[in-house]
């Protein structure tokens, strides 16, 4: 009897060893919800992107770093003397007068989501994109609409002024946008713009910030920030769930060489100031979603001209005023508890110039910078696999219960005999 007892405290032992080495023990909330960055720099070249600093220009230069304030967009009453307005320099303003309409057709709004599709919702000035799908999954729906209007001041004349705005919604395509919108529903995200007073002048502001799109309104943040985020970006107050408690605080990514379209291995692509232990890892780049027919066609503003290079994530297309770029990715958080795998996109404008233009820049070996947005959408998270001292524990307390209950056996064939 003593020896069974003994032989049921092993197997009790043991039980509770295998609780404590499993890797569901004690774990911390598991990751989910979306991040939304805004405010980050980005610089296109021949060699890749570069996660930079970028900075407005000329008469905006001095403003860098500071706050505006800019009033929410309502369908069919654009303009608004004092559209955007600047905290440090209150004296100058941008006054809207008019909102493009948007560069598509609505022939594919209702047709059944694919990858490169456009659509502009009859009278809207959004120009809407179904990015790359990812593993059959989307990546998400690039946005733009362009704004026209004047710059003021109180030391010159009223200056023209055009901007084009981008936004991005993750794991997602536009047949859904527009059903939640439909249904009275409004979808936050963040968004990245870049003015241009003058083709000639170089008076460029560049600013992000988060807004809410509805039915028949954009609902701008009260604050955007001029310029980028120092050569990192910040995390949005529009991110929910495992990143909701980063909102305001900064973070890097990792500078892309090329970049690859394909698989790839960053471990640390994105980092973040208040949570090192949080990491997204970067395992594939897609390719553009666009074909490369209209790359070398003569270059049309506000056309709806799309563009893929061949062999490059770059979706682009021209818009009023200017032209915008996404390129989507995947890959996974991890935080040392818990990982969960991304869909994600980076969205970025240029005002003034077609991407005819942005290709030329580049080829001639130079390069282009902008301010981004993106999202990433986390999915479930996946099964966790017990690190190599964990397996090591478990395989031995397996073991144990194999002895203890080849002994019992024994015991029950003796006292039968």
């Amino acid at each position: 009897m003593t020896r069974y007892l003994s032989a049921r405290g092993l197997h009790a032992a043991l039980i509770a060893t295998m609780l404590c080495v499993s890797p569901l023990a004690g774990r911390a909330a598991a990751i989910s919800g979306e991040l939304d960055l805004q405010s980050g720099g980005i610089s296109l070249s021949s060699t890749g992107i570069d996660f930079t600093n970028v900075s407005s220009t000329g008469i905006f230069s001095g403003l860098n770093g500071t706050a505006i304030t800019t009033a929410d967009l309502t369908s069919g009453a654009p303009a608004n003397p004092t559209f955007i307005t600047f905290d440090a320099a209150p004296a100058f303003s941008i006054a809207s007068l008019t909102v493009s309409p948007g560069v598509f057709s609505a022939a594919n709004c209702g047709a059944a989501p694919a990858p490169g599709q456009t659509c502009t919702p009859p009278g809207s000035p959004l120009n809407l994109v179904n990015n790359s799908y990812i593993n059959g999954s989307p990546s998400g729906v690039t946005a733009s609409f362009t704004v026209q209007g004047t710059f003021l001041s109180p030391t010159g004349a009223p200056t023209p002024i055009t901007g084009v705005y981008t936004l991005q919604f993750a794991d997602t395509n536009y047949q859904t946008l527009l059903a939640t919108l439909a249904a009275g529903g409004t979808v936050n995200t963040t968004y990245s713009a870049e003015f241009l007073s003058s083709a000639t002048s170089g008076d460029r502001l560049r600013f992000g910030g988060t807004v809410g799109v509805s039915a028949s309104t954009l609902d701008f943040s009260a604050k955007a920030i001029i310029g980028s985020a120092g050569s990192g970006f910040t995390v949005a107050n529009t991110s929910t769930g495992t990143f909701s408690a980063l909102a305001g605080t900064s973070g890097t990514a990792v500078d892309l060489f090329g970049p690859p379209v394909g698989a790839v291995n960053i471990p640390n692509f994105l980092t973040f100031a208040a949570n090192p232990l949080l990491d997204g890892a970067l395992q594939f780049i897609a390719p553009g979603a666009f074909s490369p027919v209209q790359c070398l066609d003569p270059p049309v503003t506000g056309s709806g001209q799309s563009c893929t290079l061949p062999g490059s994530p770059w979706s682009f297309t021209n818009v009023a005023g200017g032209s915008i770029a996404s390129f989507d990715v995947a890959g996974f958080f991890d935080d040392f508890s818990d990982s969960a795998p991304y869909n994600g996109l980076f969205s970025i404008q240029f005002a003034g110039l077609t991407y005819q233009q942005v290709f030329a820049l580049i080829q001639s070996g130079g390069s282009v910078a902008g301010i981004y947005s993106a999202s990433f959408d986390a999915a479930t998270p996946i099964p966790s696999v017990p690190e190599p001292a964990s397996v090591w524990l478990l395989t031995l307390a397996l073991a144990a219960l194999v002895v203890v209950a080849q002994r019992r056996r024994r015991r029950v064939r003796a006292s039968i005999r």
